[in-house]
């Protein structure tokens, strides 16, 4: 029973609601605003916490989404023990990062009892396409912007994620309603589904979006068309680069920008590593050499860098508080052991969304984005995309779950 249920059992059902329509407002907020964003979760798990049914999340915790989630964090927590070298606030500052695991197993159960999980994913793609208009805007009227042409709030990175995500679901939902003789609604969601496409190929991209989003097309071809739908995909992500190339000044100077820095990086100074990333990921080999097993412990990431920075000049002497890609930051603190469980709860959630309905498909695209993304950035650790995460497949995993229940029950 929840704690609200204890004592006053009549507003059980309407805080439960409430709950619900605070998870569509974090939704509509995750695009725009991390003030707002913060706001929302913080509201939602005051009421959450009030209104969930602790029976039910114990009776969950077999759930392999769940497992595999609090796994992670279990051991983000116990890593601090062997942070040896590591002041207190930065093994607790190390940790925090961890907290918003929790999130997942409380979105599970409270979406394993709402019909609302829909409802997010709409106030999502409802704020995404605000957010297309806006910036589609400020490229017609040349509006400036600090963080980019065409880019209204946050980064190009976290912009062109959303927007792919959003275009594969589209084009996915338009292709099964041409299936089923919809055309006219098959046409406005195509429409849509290549605006958001339009915007990542002529107006703001990155590289991890550009390798993401042919492997999303062919899970959502395999997924609506089967084999017949991968091979024509496949065909169709073969031939549509070159076509993009081609018409788009954009991506080409995208592409020659990031060559001329590689290429400049060379010749100033030939001994070191073309990129500020590719250092990081050189000096984070040898930090996880140096403690293979259980790594260095959870918060000592900065100082390690810090520590292989020290004399050291031009790129060599830059230092970060990640390895910008996930399973390097969690292997260099929590060595072999920390890479697996971070790898079996994306396993877990991926294994989860392996659905023949809609919202097992999109809650697939969701954890494919989000590993891939891992690639090149410690996503899991920053904030939006690190929310975007949680807040997708726990409320996602908690439908899929009603959703089968549902299924059992008529059979």
């Amino acid at each position: 029973m929840s704690l609200l249920g204890h004592f006053v059992p009549s507003l059980r059902a309407g805080a439960r609601k409430l709950a619900d329509y605070l998870v569509v407002a974090v939704a509509v907020a995750l695009p725009w605003s991390t003030s707002a964003t913060g706001i929302f979760i913080a509201l939602w798990l005051l009421v959450v916490l009030a209104t969930i049914d602790y029976q039910d999340l114990r009776a969950q915790i077999r759930n392999p989404v769940i497992i595999a989630t609090l796994g992670l964090f279990a051991l983000g927590v116990v890593g601090m023990a062997w942070a040896f070298a590591v002041p207190l606030s930065m093994r607790l500052h190390g940790a925090e990062s961890y907290l918003r695991l929790l999130a997942i197993p409380l979105l599970v159960v409270q979406f394993r009892h709402s019909e609302r999980g829909h409802f997010v994913l709409l106030a999502f793609l409802a704020s995404c396409t605000a957010l297309l208009v806006v910036s589609f805007v400020m490229v017609a009227f040349n509006l400036p912007s600090p963080r980019g042409h065409g880019i209204p709030v946050k980064s190009y990175i976290q912009q062109s994620a959303e927007f792919m995500v959003c275009g594969v679901a589209l084009l996915y939902v338009a292709a099964m309603d041409l299936k089923a003789n919809n055309k006219k609604r098959a046409f406005l969601f195509a429409l849509v589904g290549l605006l958001f496409f339009a915007n990542i190929v002529y107006v703001a991209t990155s590289r991890t979006t550009l390798l993401t989003l042919p492997l999303l097309l062919l899970i959502a071809a395999a997924h609506g068309f089967g084999k017949k739908g991968f091979f024509a995909a496949l065909v169709f992500v073969a031939v549509l680069p070159p076509l993009i190339w081609f018409s788009s000044p954009y991506l080409k100077q995208r592409v020659s920008d990031l060559s001329q820095e590689a290429q400049l990086a060379q010749v100033e100074n030939p001994d070191e590593p073309a990129s500020p990333r590719s250092d990081l990921w050189r000096k984070a080999v040898r930090f996880i050499a140096d403690a293979p097993i259980i790594g260095h412990g959870t918060g000592s990431i900065t100082g390690l860098y810090k520590e292989a920075a020290a004399g050291k000049t031009g790129i060599g002497a830059q230092w970060g508080r990640d390895a910008h890609n996930m399973t390097l930051t969690i292997a260099i603190q929590l060595g072999f052991v920390g890479a697996l469980a971070l790898w079996l709860m994306w396993g877990a959630a991926a294994w989860t969304f392996l659905g023949t309905s809609f919202v097992s498909l999109v809650g697939l695209i969701f954890v494919v984005q989000h590993v891939v993304g891992s690639l090149f950035n410690s996503s899991l650790f920053d904030f939006t995309p690190g929310w975007l995460y949680v807040f997708a497949v726990g409320t996602l995993a908690g439908t899929v779950s009603r959703e089968r229940a549902v299924n059992r029950q008529r059979v």
